[in-house]
């Protein structure tokens, strides 16, 4: 896996989402050729995550088919340096997603499950199921260490399990400066594991990075969707 990628074409866009292509020397993830769909039937409609039409092996690598179809919702880049590129789509009761990070020195937090990412680098996944507030973090580092729990404001509680499933697919060295390139986790995260989504069908959405570079304090990059929530395709 050696990407490379030089710039983003926008092809268009809906709600502030964007369909486009990566002009790269060798492409990663090709590119969604249709805008993603738009649910009705609300003051303010919602960006549909859609339903893969195949199944989704869990390893990291962006070439199955669901990642490639037409329709699949994803984000712009969340942040032209480092570049980031988050995708979503349901399936058999899961939600899929599919994060990638350009990332030149690339660092893994020493600690085990559902221990402090944020001090190096990490992707997570965060999701508000209902209207009390609550936040289901789902967070990954690039070895493939997995921090689930939920909070409320400042307050985090460890004790919840998503029972999510994580690849991880590097291009370059832990913890080796000028060795990197970038890094890839796809998770798979059961929607039981939510509880119910009120309102239904719907569900609130956040990606968020950190990086860590030549030994500098991590900085944050964060993206949610227009309104912050999606509706789930059946």
């Amino acid at each position: 896996m050696r990407w490379g990628i030089l710039a983003l074409v926008g092809l268009g866009s809906v709600s502030g989402f964007v369909v486009g292509v990566k002009v790269a020397q060798k492409p990663v993830l090709p590119e969604a050729t249709s805008a993603p769909a738009i649910a009705a039937g609300s003051a303010r409609a919602m960006l549909v995550v859609p339903r893969a039409a195949t199944a989704i092996k869990i390893d990291g690598e962006p070439e199955d088919p669901a990642w490639t179809a037409k329709e699949l919702l994803r984000t712009p880049a969340f942040s032209e340096r480092p570049y980031s590129d988050a995708r979503f789509t349901v399936r058999d009761g899961n939600l899929y997603v599919l994060l990638y990070a350009a990332d030149e020195d690339l660092h893994a937090a020493p600690v085990s499950h559902d221990g402090p990412l944020w001090t190096a680098d990490a992707m997570r996944v965060i999701l508000t199921p209902r209207r009390d507030g609550r936040e289901y973090v789902v967070e990954v580092s690039p070895a493939g260490t997995l921090s689930d729990y939920t909070r409320m404001g400042a307050a985090n509680d460890a004790s919840w399990e998503s029972a999510a499933k994580v690849g991880i697919d590097l291009d370059g060295v832990l913890d080796q400066p000028g060795s990197d390139e970038e890094w890839v986790a796809e998770l798979s995260i059961p929607l039981d594991s939510l509880g119910p989504l009120d309102p239904p069908s719907t569900l609130g959405l956040r990606v968020e990075r950190t990086d860590v570079s030549n030994g500098a304090s991590s900085g944050l990059l964060s993206w949610s969707p227009p309104g912050g929530r999606v509706t789930l395709a059946p």
